[in-house]
């Protein structure tokens, strides 16, 4: 059996109960995607970087075993201002108490806890400082040491005012390490600190936000009755900002990608009305699609959130070509053989060229890296859903449509387009894969995870 017989066969018991009962089998699609559109309630976007390296890793797992003993390192960080410490303690003493009400905090801190610092302070300071202190002494103790050194010369200008600096910058670690303040606040006294750890598996970001914004209003209240001033911040806000940015950008390029996509389709069309018919089945594939992440990966991450515009931009083009074809079929044949003759030719080479794609993207799949492997696997997983869709749910569309008058017969145009030499498209071809081996030679892999984060100036 040839391959165009054996599409045939499968294509036409879908293709001919679409065409007798059209309106039934979108009411039974609709019914079958309920259970999708609740599971993308569940879907929520991870800005953790850690998340996108192997579960095997070092720094994974040991930065989930630390979590496990010191609790999640996010925080929220309250600084008051002011000339008085009375009133600096007064409106930390106050949004402290207020902050400790709030649901899903675990703990409100402003003072340190003397007794463990004093008997162990050396041991807190951290390696860069100890390392630096030494560098400092043993620097002295070559200056003052006759061996070697020239007594006569004078010392030049920039090393006497370099050693200088260094010798006032250890002065000022080793103050900060011998002489305590009972609360967190600067050396001049004028900035006074409160800092808010959220309870463990606080994890909802809707959650997070309503606490930022309990601990604001706390900390306003409490800086205007006391007359100081007051602001909120910490890596929690650092992880909140982060995903509204994140959210900003889907929502812009999204716009802009439906705009340009939209546009092109009525150029293409040269009419609005065939909206309906070309994305409804792409829409039915993409809900399907993400419907599966909250089950298979829990959550989206920062790589992942994009992929809704990829999708769209790769799906769409499947609905397209359909579409076109199931136009020019319809002007000569009756609507049930047009939409056969249509699944059984473009509707191969969709299938054909979709899966193609799906399978290449899934072998990402296997990656270590999870910020690869999540992504071929709900992009192939995606791929493979909406040619499903394509073709459970295009069939009855087309016919819905032809009988609604926004899919209408179009005659093939002749093109008047001249095919270029062979000269010439050996030329292009030629200086085409020049230009991608430039590219690809100065490409380089940035391996700075700090570099997926959004810029602060931009944010």
């Amino acid at each position: 059996m040839s391959m165009p017989a054996t599409f045939r066969r499968f294509f036409e018991p879908i293709c001919r109960s679409s065409a007798r009962r059209p309106g039934a089998w979108l009411l039974g699609v609709a019914l079958f995607s309920l259970p999708s559109v609740l599971s993308m309630e569940d879907i929520r976007l991870d800005t953790n970087l850690v998340r996108l390296l192997p579960v095997r890793s070092p720094a994974a797992s040991e930065t989930k075993a630390l979590q496990g003993v010191v609790g999640d390192e996010a925080h929220f960080t309250v600084l008051f201002e002011g000339d008085g410490i009375d009133a600096l303690l007064g409106a930390v003493r106050e949004t402290a108490a207020k902050v400790r009400a709030l649901d899903g905090v675990l703990s409100a801190d402003y003072e340190y806890p003397l007794d463990f610092v004093e008997r162990f302070r050396y041991w807190l300071v951290p390696e860069y400082y100890l390392e630096r202190t030494l560098d400092h002494l043993i620097g002295l103790e070559a200056e003052v040491s006759p061996v070697g050194a020239n007594l006569l010369s004078a010392p030049a200008e920039n090393e006497g005012r370099k050693s200088r600096q260094e010798t006032e910058e250890m002065k000022d670690l080793l103050d900060r390490y011998s002489h305590l303040t009972e609360y967190h606040q600067s050396r001049d006294g004028r900035v006074m600190g409160l800092f808010v750890r959220p309870r463990a598996g606080l994890t909802s970001l809707a959650d997070l936000r309503r606490l930022w914004l309990g601990i604001e209003r706390a900390a306003g209240a409490a800086a205007a009755a006391h007359g100081v001033w007051a602001g909120v911040g910490g890596s929690q806000t650092e992880n909140l900002r982060e995903f509204d940015v994140i959210v900003r950008d889907l929502g812009l390029s999204g716009t802009v990608a439906s705009v340009l996509i939209v546009l092109f389709l009525a150029l293409s069309f040269r009419s609005l009305r065939i909206l309906p018919v070309v994305l409804v089945p792409l829409a039915v594939g993409l809900l399907w699609s993400f419907s599966l992440v909250p089950p298979v990966l829990a959550s989206l991450n920062i790589i992942t959130s994009f992929l809704v515009l990829v999708l769209f931009g790769m799906g769409i083009d499947f609905a397209i070509h359909l579409v076109k074809r199931f136009e020019l079929e319809i002007a000569h044949r009756p609507p049930a053989e047009a939409l056969l003759e249509t699944y059984a030719s473009t509707g191969a080479s969709v299938l054909i060229s979709g899966m193609t794609t799906g399978l290449a993207l899934l072998v990402l799949a296997f990656s270590n890296f999870r910020g690869f492997s999540e992504y071929g696997l709900i992009c192939g997983a995606s791929l493979v859903l909406i040619l499903l869709a394509m073709v459970l749910v295009m069939p009855a569309t087309l016919v819905l449509g032809h009988r609604l008058g926004l899919v209408r017969p179009r005659r093939p145009e002749r093109s008047k387009a001249r095919l270029p030499s062979r000269a010439a498209a050996a030329a292009v071809g030629a200086a085409v894969l020049a230009s991608i081996v430039l590219a690809a030679l100065g490409l380089r892999f940035d391996y700075d995870f700090n570099s997926l984060k959004p810029d602060p100036a931009g944010s």
